[in-house]
Parts: C-alpha cells; structure tokens; sequence
C-alpha cells in the first residue's frame, strides 16, 4: 500500500462524498439552498452558518454529508475559520464565496 499516492486519497474522498450524497438527498439540498441564500445575503458562509440555519444532519445520517455541502463548482474558498458546534472540537473549516456573486 502506497501511503502518498494522491489520486487513491482522491479517489476515496470522492467515493465517500457520492455515498453521503446519496444516503441524506433531501437533507443535503436543503443544506445547498441554505448555503447558496446565506452566501448571497451576507457575501461569504461556512458550514457554521449552515448548519445554524437548518440543524445538524438527521439521526442515522453520517456527519461526513457536511463535507458534501460545498461540493461542485460554484464555491471559491475565501479563507478559513473553526467550527462552532462542540462536536467539531474547533478544527478548521473553509468559508466560502459564491462563483459569479458580488463578493467573488
């Protein structure tokens, strides 16, 4: 087993991603909606902000779908703050911009 080949490491990132996409579809488009309103409203939005607006994922869904939020083309990191929820233990986590929006 190769501990640094990046494409494996993309490749299992991905994979997870489309599994918790799939596991939770309406809890991650309300996600999306919140994220993209927020974005627009305020200029910039983290995970925080999402998840302050709808709630955490659903009992039996796997946290993981908050990484999905944000997946696809129409994000640009903007920086980085820490997470606000206990269970994050503060790590850090990107704040975004919308693509084509006024703040990008």
């Amino acid at each position: 087993m190769d501990l640094f080949n990046f494409a494996e490491g993309v490749r299992r990132r991905d994979r997870g991603l489309y599994a918790v996409e799939q596991s939770s579809p309406d809890y991650l488009q309300q996600a999306r909606g919140a994220a993209r309103a927020i974005a627009l409203r305020d200029g910039k939005v983290s995970i925080n902000e999402v998840r302050a607006a709808i709630g955490p994922p659903p009992a039996g869904t796997s946290p993981n779908i908050m990484g999905a939020v944000f997946r696809g083309s129409d994000w640009r990191i903007a920086g980085y703050t820490q997470t606000k929820h206990a269970a994050g233990h503060a790590r850090r986590v990107c704040v975004y911009v919308l693509i084509g929006g006024e703040y990008d």
